[in-house]
Order: structure tokens, then sequence, then C-alpha cells
């Protein structure tokens, strides 16, 4: 359905586990990322959390931008601390690398007397981009995104949608633990005659919902970027 109606999909997960820097996880977002390319997938704070600690989080975010031009990545919360800020010059170049790419964030979920501060703390970030970039990193990328949904088909990607064929990993059509291990994605026939028309409905309504709360936050935070960025001084 987010293919169907363009909307991009925020994934929340980790990249690795807690004080490992083996990307176990990583294998699942590839094989979601690769299940439809007209799916946009954002995900949030390059998939780190706390006590996640990967030092060469850059090249796997590059390789995998590379590799998938259906990702997208916030740089909110954690992330920016612990990793961007400690390299700041690297993410730069990264993000002027992929200009489209990349968007701020807040995090912030129930409650609203940090988000200026969250939203704000990306300046010293932004002082190192030129201007066009610095805008699309502060707003114009996510923006879009949200344009992308409102126009339906407008701006469909130019490539069909491609689904992992549902090849058997073994000899033995019985062998379930095998079936489920399969790196193939299993995509089910659809019965449309059994579809409820309810649930369709309720499903769009709430694409829609996501879609105005989506271009509502955008704005707030293009609001408050711009107000700032008045006061900051962009390189030349």
């Amino acid at each position: 359905m987010a293919a169907e109606y363009s909307l991009p999909v925020m994934i929340h997960h980790n990249i690795a586990e807690h004080y490992r820097d083996e990307l176990i996880y990583l294998e699942e977002m590839q094989r979601a990322l690769a299940h439809n390319r007209n799916t946009n997938i954002i995900w949030a704070h390059v998939g780190i959390s706390r006590r996640i600690e990967i030092p060469d989080l850059i090249e796997v975010t590059r390789e995998l931008l590379t590799e998938n031009n259906n990702l997208y990545y916030d740089i909110s919360w954690i992330v920016f601390e612990e990793y961007i800020l400690t390299d700041l010059e690297g993410w730069a170049a990264l993000i002027t690398e992929f200009p489209e790419r990349f968007m701020v964030g807040s995090d912030i979920v129930g409650h609203w007397d940090r988000y200026a501060e969250e939203i704000t703390k990306f300046h010293t970030l932004l002082e190192l981009l030129d201007d066009e970039t610095a805008q699309m990193l502060a707003a114009k990328n996510i923006v879009d995104l949200v344009k992308i949904a409102e126009n339906g088909t407008e701006k469909r990607r130019e490539n069909p949608p491609v689904f992992a064929e549902n090849v058997p990993t073994s000899n033995s059509t019985d062998n379930t633990e095998n079936s489920l291990s399969s790196s193939t994605i299993t995509v089910p026939p659809t019965d449309q005659e059994n579809t409820s028309p309810t649930v369709s409905n309720v499903l769009i309504i709430i694409a829609i919902i996501f879609s105005a709360v989506a271009a509502l936050i955008s704005l707030i935070t293009l609001f408050i970027v711009s107000k700032k960025a008045k006061h900051v001084k962009f390189k030349e």
C-alpha cells in the first residue's frame, strides 16, 4: 500500500545489537529495501540507538545508499551526538555526496518542550554545507517525499515493483524450518474477492492521516530552521 500511494515508510530498527559491531540486522533491511523498489524507506537515526557501536558507520551508510535508491536517512536523536558530532567533516561530505537522501528529525514522542532545541542543534552541521544542500537536509527532502505521496503517481519511480520469487531452499517441500530461513521473501497470492472494502478504506484513511501529520511536522520544522537560519551564515 505504501508503494501504491507513494507513502514513505519510516523504520525504527537498530543496525546491530548492543555492544556488538556485527551488523546482524543489516540483511533484514536490505531485504525490505529490495522487496519493492517503489517503496521509499526512511531509516530512523541511521539505525543507531544507545550502546550501538559501529566504527565504520559512514562507510556502511555510503554503501547502502549506493546500492538502494529507495533508502533515506533521518539523523535524529543519538546518532547526531555520538557519531555525527565526532566527525562533522566526514558526515558533511557524505551528505553532500547524497544530498537528497538525508533529513533532520527530532525523535520526540508525546511532548514538545524540547522540540526547538532538538531541531536547532543541527546548525553545527548545516554550517558545513552549501546553502542548497543545507536547505535540502533541513526541510526540502522530507517535504518532497510527502509531496510524492500527495501527488500519487505523478512522481512514481520509473522502475516497476520488483518482488523476490518464492524459491525453495531445499529439495524437501515439507521442510518448514528451511523454508522459514530462506533469504527470499515469499509474497502470497492476493485474493481480491476476499479483500474487505471496510479494511481497505480504513487503511487509506490512516495513510492520508499519516501524510497530513508528516506534512504538518515538516512545515513546523521548516519554519523553525528557516527562522534560526537567518542568524547562521553558511559557507559560500
